[in-house]
């Protein structure tokens, strides 16, 4: 009885501590790596039009 109940806590933790955690780092990242991106493809192409 008592190892099912352990079972269900490290259950419970992971679903509602690390998931969440996960996601929130992967949603963080995503949003690092778009905000790397964006600038320079904006650089070259105002690059571009201010040569041209």
């Amino acid at each position: 009885m008592m190892s099912v109940m352990i079972e269900f806590a490290v259950f419970f933790l992971v679903l509602f501590f690390l998931l969440p955690s996960v996601l929130i780092f992967l949603m963080v990242v995503r949003e690092i790596v778009l905000h790397v991106r964006k600038p320079a493809r904006w650089q070259k192409t105002t690059g571009g039009e201010l040569t041209g």
